[in-house]
């Protein structure tokens, strides 16, 4: 049909939409990620970090696994959730002793099923 309409004010060209083109639905809901951290804080650090996440949904966090490696050595350590602070039914806070580790960079990563999430930090003694 080759409509085109002209705006004065703008002076713009535009097409109407046609009412088969016209969205009556969402037909796809939107579902958060099973898992999402925010970046270590304090970064750098000396003794602690402290990692707020989200999870789609706090009953699946007893599968949550948190490891740290080491990026210099490629070591990876497991890390025991045993300090976890459910704050709501979606965030929660993990904070973690890195008195023991040795100066450096690492990463933090979070596993929760077949998802994971990392996060960079360095301990700067």
């Amino acid at each position: 049909d080759g409509i085109l309409l002209f705006e004065r004010g703008t002076q713009n060209l535009w097409r109407p939409i046609e009412p088969d083109r016209i969205p009556t639905s969402v037909s796809i809901e939107a579902t958060p990620p099973p898992i999402w951290t925010y970046p270590p804080y304090p970064n750098p650090t000396k003794e602690k970090i402290s990692v707020a996440f989200y999870s789609g949904t706090m009953s699946d966090v007893n599968e949550l696994e948190i490891s740290i490696i080491n990026i210099a050595t490629g070591v990876i350590t497991k890390v025991e959730p045993t300090n976890l602070n459910i704050l709501n039914n979606w965030n929660g806070k993990i904070d973690i002793d890195v008195s023991s580790y040795n100066s450096g960079q690492y990463m933090i990563e979070f596993k929760l099923k077949d998802k994971k999430s990392v996060e960079k930090f360095i301990i700067n003694r």
